[in-house]
């Protein structure tokens, strides 16, 4: 069967829709930005979870003896 259209269109759906662009820099970096991001939530959130869990056992099984809250 022959496709008759625009060859950049048919080029475009023969690499699964993602279309070369310049600027390529611009995207790498921003995925850079979004990985250091998450990182940083993942950090924040783990030590905001360490922090409860050491707050809730020192007031339960310790009685507040450590002084925090």
């Amino acid at each position: 069967m022959r496709i008759f259209g625009n060859p950049a269109r048919i080029a475009q759906g023969a690499r699964g829709g993602h279309v070369a662009v310049s600027g390529l820099s611009g995207y790498a970096q921003r995925k850079g930005w979004r990985g250091i991001f998450a990182l940083g939530f993942l950090f924040v959130m783990a030590a905001t979870g360490y922090g409860v869990v050491f707050v809730l056992i020192d007031k339960w099984f310790k009685g507040g003896t450590l002084g925090i809250l």
